[in-house]
């Protein structure tokens, strides 16, 4: 294979990995954001800068 292949590989890999995150974060969705409490600090009030 010549670097021309090696890199044509590469760039059809790049897009096949990107196009299945895709798929994976549109079909599972809960499995990749946080709840609405996520990084919410429970029990204690803001101080008044």
């Amino acid at each position: 294979m010549t670097s021309w292949a090696y890199s044509a590989l590469d760039i059809v890999a790049k897009y096949l990995f990107g196009f299945l995150v895709v798929r994976y974060v549109a079909d599972e969705p809960r499995g990749v954001i946080a709840g609405g409490d996520y990084g919410a600090t429970s029990g204690v009030t803001p101080a008044d800068d």
